[in-house]
C-alpha cells in the first residue's frame, strides 16, 4: 500500500516539475517580455490611480488600445484594398489610351530637362556643404 502512496507521490511531483519546467521555459522567452510590461505597467498604474483601482484601469485602457490597433488594422486592409482597386482603374485607363494614341509618341526627354526630388536636392547641397568645408 505504502509502495501505490510513494508511486503516487513521484507521478506528481514529477508532473509538477514538468509544468514549472514549462513555465520556466516560457518566462524565460517572449513570455517574459510580456510579463515584465504588464509589471511596469500595472507600477505605474497603482502609482497614478492606488492599488484598487489600478487593474480596472489597466484593463479599460488596455481594451481602448487594442479596439484602436484593430481599427487601424482594418482601415489598413481596406486602404490597400482601395489602392488595388484605383491601380486596376488606372492601369484599364492607360491601356485604352495607348490602343487610341498608337501613332502618337511620347514626349521624349531632351537634355538638360531635370527631374529633382526633394531628397536629392538636400544630399547634392549636403556634398556641397562638406566639400566647401574641406576647402576651408
Amino acid at each position: 500500500m505504502m509502495d501505490v502512496f510513494s508511486w503516487l507521490g513521484w507521478l506528481l511531483w514529477s508532473l509538477l516539475a514538468l509544468l514549472w519546467s514549462v513555465v520556466w521555459l516560457l518566462l524565460g522567452g517572449w513570455i517574459s517580455t510580456l510579463a515584465q510590461i504588464v509589471v511596469v505597467l500595472m507600477a505605474i498604474f497603482v502609482y497614478r490611480y492606488g492599488w484598487r483601482a489600478a487593474p480596472a484601469e489597466l484593463a479599460r485602457q488596455t481594451r481602448a488600445v487594442w479596439r484602436f490597433a484593430s481599427g487601424a488594422m482594418r482601415a489598413s486592409d481596406a486602404l490597400s484594398e482601395a489602392d488595388a482597386d484605383r491601380k486596376r482603374v488606372a492601369a484599364r485607363a492607360s491601356s485604352q489610351s495607348r490602343s487610341t494614341n498608337v501613332g502618337k509618341p511620347a514626349s521624349p526627354r531632351h537634355i538638360g530637362d531635370v527631374t529633382i526630388n526633394a531628397s536629392t536636392a538636400l544630399t547634392l547641397a549636403m556634398f556641397a556643404a562638406l566639400l566647401w568645408l574641406s576647402a576651408l
